[in-house]
């Protein structure tokens, strides 16, 4: 079973390490998380197989790459047994553990 077989065969929402996973418009998929100090994080994605293909992150994310989700969704989005990831700029990424 594909990462997004077993996401779309799962009753939503769905909490997972802190975060919440909820659907979003269009066949995606959201997860969303809050830090005390840090506010509400998002990342929307497509689910691919056991692909990503992130449609885009929002909030306080500092560092790094802007369109890369932050550690706390990258580890849920492998707890799901994704395996790759694929910004919006096309860059992909391995989510090995």
């Amino acid at each position: 079973m594909s990462a997004e077989d077993f996401i779309r065969s799962r009753e939503l929402p769905l909490s997972i390490a802190g975060c919440d996973l909820v659907p979003g418009p269009g066949g995606t998929f959201v997860i969303r998380s809050r830090g005390m100090l840090t506010g509400v994080h998002t990342t929307q994605f497509h689910p691919d197989g056991d692909a990503v293909r992130v449609v885009g992150t929002a909030g306080l994310i500092g560092g790094g790459e802007p369109e890369l989700p932050i550690d706390e969704h990258l580890e849920v989005l492998r707890g799901l047994g994704f395996t790759r990831l694929v910004l919006p700029s096309g860059k992909e990424y391995e989510l090995g553990g």
